[in-house]
């Protein structure tokens, strides 16, 4: 067995090679007999990619990405309101009323309890007594 062992390998090759080569024939012959039509005896062989998980995931996209919307109108109208009353407070010299000297500060609130409706002129002319009265006692 050890000195004529190959001789078994080499025709167990041989019959093999020969199996192979008659089942092409074969084939080669029933494809002629059956037609080209019915079968594709050399197919072509594409990748099929299913697409319809992506499809559905993609519209999701947008909906993750998305950004809250900003209102800023409010704000906008917060910040001219605030710029008005800054306005409003500035003195002619552009120094503001609130100064951090530590002066006093003086609210005043006048009542017309009068029958009559007082003309502008009287209003200036009391309200001037009354800011000289202040000053004079803060002055004291």
């Amino acid at each position: 067995m050890d000195k004529y062992g190959y001789l078994a390998t080499d025709a167990t090759v041989g019959v093999g090679e020969n199996m192979i080569d008659s089942m092409g024939k074969t084939l080669d012959g029933l494809s002629s007999v059956l037609g080209s039509d019915l079968i594709d005896f050399d197919p072509t062989i594409t990748p099929v990619l299913d697409l319809s998980a992506v499809k559905k995931d993609a519209s999701e996209i947008s909906r993750i990405l998305a950004l809250p919307k900003m209102d800023v109108g409010s704000a906008a109208f917060g910040a001219q309101d605030a710029r008005a009353g800054f306005e409003e407070n500035r003195t002619v010299d552009g120094a503001n009323d609130d100064s951090t000297d530590g002066g006093d500060t003086y609210n005043y609130t006048q009542n017309n309890n009068s029958p009559k409706a007082l003309s502008e002129e009287e209003i200036y002319r009391n309200t001037k007594n009354l800011l000289s009265r202040t000053r004079g006692e803060s002055d004291a």
